[in-house]
């Protein structure tokens, strides 16, 4: 609608004529069609003496020359801003003598007027003794952010999510569009909404987790954000940056991949057994469903030669599966083991030590590499800032900037003693089982060689 009126607003009042004439009722833009109606029975009306259908051109000069005093009047009037007063408070004012107070008090700010500009500029010259001294700081060489017991004017407050804090947190106009940059200084970012309870204000911002790991952070995780007036914010977690945050977290990458490797296999071949199961039972519920009532023999002879010929949809069946699987897991444990106690124990333990070098040199050089190659400043960018250099982060400064929350002063946790009883005996079973573990390798050793 609104392109339609602005397409409207550059046609004519109405339909062209050739003579001259001014349609006042048919044929007008449908935009001026109320206004025209209006001039028709409010000013036409009472200059003919009755509405018009049209008006020519010497109609048009007739309501001129009518309104030309008025217009002439509109012209020359003074003091339009006191007129929205009313003619009984402009009255009223100039019975109580108020005119000649209000120009007394003017000329009194106009004796003075040096001074107050004076107190004008030295009210600015202390701001900018406060204010402009930070602020170039801020823009140029970050002192406030590389000093641990103050904050850059840029960190938007501090995040509390997980038992830890994250006190590089930043705000976000549009998420995608400061991922886009970000992402290239290596950082990992929680991209986080938060919300204010009591004015029910949302915001975007962006905190950096520079230390720990990332195991129990993921999307749609809680926390809360204190800004910089201490004031609390709900957070939740709406999307992840992820890249490495420490050293140890890279050692433990690849481990980590194996075990989500082997995890995956392990639930696979168990959903395909137990939908395999899941069928089988199905099956021999059917079949005795549909056979109650029937006296013995009541099976066709293809049936029970299927049932002894298939086997999988039976017990029997299960049991084969299941046998045939154990045979082939004890198989493979025993060509390993074969293959193992075929190879000489020195080179067993090379061997041992060049996979595991093989596995961790390279994760811990790209590990380092990548940590070294973080960059606040491309964060910084994202959010508007020009940064001109790089900004690394350093070891000490990041874990500065993720801390660990600690218990207040004088605080304790209150610990269950059944529970504590019984972690501490699990604790020992493990060390036992690994205790165990380590002296048959050793007996297997001594003997083996």
């Amino acid at each position: 609608r609104g392109e339609i009126n602005t397409l409207l607003e550059a046609f004519p009042l109405a339909k062209v004529d050739a003579a001259g004439v001014l349609p006042l009722i048919t044929g007008v833009n449908p935009l001026y069609r109320d206004a025209i109606a209006t001039f028709n029975r409010e000013t036409a009306a009472r200059v003919f003496g009755g509405e018009r259908e049209s008006l020519t051109w010497e109609d048009w000069q007739v309501v001129r020359a009518r309104f030309a005093g008025y217009a002439k009047w509109q012209t020359d009037k003074r003091g339009e801003v006191v007129e929205q007063l009313g003619i009984e408070r402009i009255q009223e004012c100039l019975a109580t003598g108020a005119r000649e107070r209000l120009l007394e008090l003017v000329a009194d700010d106009q004796a003075i007027a040096r001074e107050i500009e004076a107190i004008e500029e030295v009210e600015r010259l202390v701001r900018y003794h406060r204010d402009l001294f930070q602020l170039l700081n801020n823009f140029v060489a970050f002192p406030d952010f590389y000093d641990l017991n103050r904050k850059a004017i840029f960190q938007a407050g501090t995040l509390y999510m997980d038992g830890r804090s994250f006190h590089l947190s930043v705000l976000v106009d549009d998420i995608k569009r400061h991922a886009a940059i970000a992402d290239q200084g290596g950082i990992y970012l929680l991209y986080c909404e938060v919300r204010n309870l009591h004015t029910n204000e949302k915001k975007l911002i962006a905190s950096a987790v520079t230390a720990g790991n990332p195991n129990r952070l993921a999307i749609g995780k809680n926390g809360v954000f204190y800004d910089r007036k201490g004031r609390d914010w709900d957070a939740t977690v709406v999307y992840i940056l992820s890249h490495p945050i420490s050293l140890r977290e890279a050692i433990w990458a690849p481990f980590r991949r194996l075990g989500q490797m082997v995890t995956s296999q392990f639930e696979k071949i168990s959903a395909s057994r137990e939908k395999a199961l899941q069928s089988s039972v199905e099956k021999g519920v059917t079949s005795v469903d549909s056979n109650i009532g029937k006296g013995p023999g009541a099976l066709s002879p293809s049936v029970e030669k299927g049932a002894e010929t298939r086997g999988g949809n039976g017990m029997g069946g299960m049991l084969a599966g299941g046998g045939v699987a154990i045979a082939a897991l004890s198989s493979s444990f025993a060509f390993i083991s074969s293959t193992l106690s075929s190879v000489d124990r020195i080179y067993f333990l090379y061997t041992a030590v060049v996979f595991l070098l093989f596995i961790l040199v390279p994760s811990l050089v790209a590990g380092i590499l990548k940590l070294r190659k973080r960059d606040i400043s491309l964060v910084l960018e994202a959010c508007g800032w020009a940064i001109n250099g790089p900004m690394r982060l350093n070891f000490v400064l990041s874990h500065f900037l993720t801390g660990e929350v600690l218990l207040p002063v004088g605080a304790h946790r209150i610990e269950i003693r059944g529970l504590e009883r019984r972690a501490a005996g699990v604790r020992w079973w493990i060390w036992g089982l690994f205790a165990s573990a380590v002296a048959l390798g050793v007996v297997w050793w001594r003997i083996g060689y």
